[in-house]
């Protein structure tokens, strides 16, 4: 987040199984794990823009291994997906906005606390 603009990035495996069965067959298939879904994401008050791609990173990867798929990004010249939208000016910002300015006060009432942190407890 930067001031009234939210960015975000997801890399997730292409895989879309729903059972254990579904999961438990997929570990054959090892080339699974190199093609990952990349999804950018940015929201201005007055715009949204998001692509995707799925992409070979040229080898099996795990959640460990992020730095290297992050590193693979700038490899990436073709996106397959790409979306624009624009706000009208006579019309509200929407969730999104409003979601990103939750966080900013949420995020700039924890740095101004210096220290001070509170521990709610229910007690039966």
């Amino acid at each position: 987040m930067h001031g009234d603009t939210a960015e975000l990035l997801a890399v997730k495996s292409e895989t879309e199984e729903e059972t254990l069965d579904q999961a438990k067959a997929s570990l054959n298939h090892k080339d699974r794990d190199r093609a990952l879904v990349f999804i950018q994401e940015r929201v201005t008050p007055r715009a949204a823009e998001s692509r995707s791609t799925l992409f070979d990173i040229g080898r099996e990867a795990t959640y460990r291994d992020l730095d290297f798929v992050l590193g693979r990004m700038p490899m990436i010249h073709t996106w397959d997906e790409q979306r624009r939208l624009t706000r009208p000016p006579s019309i509200r910002s929407g969730f999104l906005v409003a979601l990103t300015e939750l966080m900013s006060t949420g995020v700039n009432a924890w740095a101004s606390s210096e220290g001070r942190f509170h521990v709610v407890r229910a007690h039966r």
